[in-house]
């Protein structure tokens, strides 16, 4: 079993309070760690964050997915967060939202456990595109995300948005 295989990856329980609060603060840490403390803790209240979370676990908002990730000991190593989107032209496309691991897990291959769970769950879904964002200096997922067929296809501002075809045709 590799590294990244010891870890249970679950669908977050609708109603645990405590889970939705892990996945809340390590979204703000995730901000933190891509934007900066400060404005990664402006950016968004807290509130505003558990409400994001639970906006991912409504199927009449929403049709998405939270994933937490647990050790061997059931302790909460990462998340992701993923949904169904529409761009302005109508076409839906699988965006990857969120994906964090807690920093003594990285470099196990949990992150890529992550992307395999999300574009499979795509796929389910008929999606032929997989989507994320993050800024043009998080040079750790970019690299990431590119050795994953990923690649760069807008930018504004110090942000850029990632798109892979998910269609073998295509890819």
């Amino acid at each position: 079993m590799s590294r990244a295989e010891a870890f249970h990856l679950r669908c977050l329980q609708k109603n645990c309070k405590e889970e939705i609060e892990w996945v809340a603060q390590r979204m703000r840490r995730t901000l933190m760690e891509v934007v900066g403390e400060q404005e990664g803790v402006e950016m968004y209240s807290m509130d505003w964050l558990r409400q994001r979370v639970h906006f991912h676990l409504e199927e009449e908002r929403c049709t998405g997915q939270v994933i937490l990730a647990e050790d061997a000991a059931g302790f909460p190593a990462g998340h992701l967060i993923l949904r169904l989107e529409k761009s302005p032209k109508g076409e839906f496309f699988g965006l990857i939202s969120t994906i964090y691991v807690e920093p003594k897990f990285r470099r196990q291959g949990l992150a890529g456990r992550f992307y395999d769970r999300a574009e499979a769950w795509f796929r389910q879904q008929g999606m032929e595109q997989a989507v994320t964002d993050t800024a043009d200096d998080n040079t750790p997922l970019l690299r990431i995300l590119q050795d994953r067929g990923f690649r760069i296809v807008e930018t504004a501002d110090s942000m850029v948005r990632l798109a892979k075809s998910l269609n073998p045709a295509t890819a």
